[in-house]
């Protein structure tokens, strides 16, 4: 028998980008999923009522972009650029995930964290462990978050620090994939090679086949940082970007896939990107912590390329997507500076990103329209009466704290706090 629920609140949700929409009564949802929504509740109305009062509600946040192995760094060794910061600080912390005890403190700990911030669905790219990540998208299982995780393949030479061989990385990849990949229902696989100047041509070329032969989704970095884009001109100099690195190895253009950064991406990289659907990750925090660009928001966007919000920890100090909305917005307005033919992003605009814009990559989370998975975050402040809708979403972005969060939904369930089994 379908269950059938009715929320009353007062809704803000960005049905388009740009577009904020606030709406006042009970959305009818059935196993879930929103069917309509009305100013009075339906006549001999037999279902579920869950009344919000006078609080906020919108979608939950989607992190499109972060690293679990990462998460103990948060915060550390932000005066060196990306390149260095990786060798000093990030593939050390990582290789301490070969430790399952380790990786299992420093997941739920993560777990629990993304929870309290409101984000119920994410993309990880996690260490090169294949044991650690299959324990991440266990304890993600128990967790009742939803996410895509990937173990990352490095097996290039960039620095000092040791990398897997190629057979080893990959071999753990099909491994996790043909044993994790549909075994739950809330966590799937998505293939992670770390970035073109950290997999050899042998690397890319198998993960590509790998995703045309099983569509498996695939998550990497594109055009974070000037050095990094001079590695793949120096390795690749016959192919016109880096992009279309890509795109010879089919890492873009068979699947699902998304790309981190683009900083510094180039008309034809837009174009390539546009052609195969591939998401953009903004990491407006990162880009600004490890001094490695400010991505073009306004600019891709009118190219019509969809685009999500990232935490990208540890490049990014903040697993909160509220702090990466606001700091997207101000980012967007120092870079319109020298760029006046670019507006800079407003709130709305903020909020679809961390919302239906990265939702986009699940399908069905993200908006309050019929058809979308009921996925929100209740928020109470203590505004009410003093301010309109929009000015308390403004308040708690700006100036607000995720403790304001009283309770969090996913598909129609109210998700407690993650407890674990162990």
């Amino acid at each position: 028998m379908s269950r059938l629920q009715a929320f009353r609140g007062n809704y803000i949700d960005t049905p388009e980008y740009g577009i904020l929409e606030k709406f006042s009564g009970y959305l009818i949802a059935e196993d879930g999923v929103i069917r309509d929504r009305r100013t009075e509740l339906p006549d001999g109305w037999n279902g579920e009522m869950t009344d919000f009062g006078d609080a906020v509600v919108i979608p939950s946040f989607c992190d499109v972009h972060l690293h679990a192995g990462q998460y103990e760094n948060i915060g550390i060794g932000y005066d060196h650029q990306l390149l260095e910061w990786l060798e000093k600080y990030t593939y050390p912390t990582e290789k301490k995930f070969y430790d399952l005890e380790y990786s299992k403190s420093i997941y739920k700990r993560l777990l629990r964290e993304l929870w309290e911030v409101g984000t119920l669905h994410f993309i990880s790219m996690c260490t090169a462990s294949t044991d650690s990540t299959a324990l991440f998208m266990d304890l993600i299982a128990e967790s009742g978050l939803e996410a895509y995780v990937g173990k990352r393949n490095t097996d290039y030479q960039i620095t000092t620090t040791d990398n897997e061989d190629t057979e080893t990385s990959y071999l753990g990849t099909l491994q996790l994939l043909q044993e994790k990949g549909e075994q739950y229902e809330n966590v799937r696989y998505i293939l992670s090679p770390s970035f073109v100047p950290g997999c050899t041509e042998e690397m890319l070329g198998r993960l590509g086949r790998l995703a045309e032969k099983t569509m498996t989704p695939v998550q990497s970095h594109l055009d974070e940082t000037l050095s990094e884009i001079q590695l793949v001109k120096d390795r690749f100099p016959e192919i016109s970007s880096y992009a279309a690195v890509y795109e010879k190895y089919h890492i873009i253009g068979k699947s699902r896939t998304i790309m981190a950064h683009c900083n510094y991406i180039g008309d034809d990289e837009i174009r390539l990107l546009k052609k195969h659907h591939v998401m953009v990750a903004h990491c407006p925090c990162s880009n600004l912590d490890l001094g490695s660009g400010i991505m073009p928001l306004r600019k891709l966007k009118d190219a019509g390329l969809e685009i999500g919000l990232g935490s990208d920890i540890s490049g990014g100090h903040t697993l909160n997507l509220a702090t990466v909305m606001k700091t997207a917005v101000e980012v967007s307005k120092l870079r319109y500076l020298a760029n006046p033919q670019e507006s800079p992003a407003t709130i709305p605009e903020a909020l679809y990103l961390a919302t239906k814009g990265g939702g986009a990559f699940w399908g069905n989370t993200g908006s309050f329209e019929k058809g979308y998975s009921f996925d929100a975050l209740v928020i109470c402040d203590e505004d009410t009466g003093r301010l309109n809708l929009q000015e308390r979403l403004e308040k708690f972005i700006y100036a607000g704290d995720y403790r304001q969060i009283k309770a969090r939904y996913l598909k129609g369930v109210r998700l407690d706090r993650p407890c674990f089994s162990e």
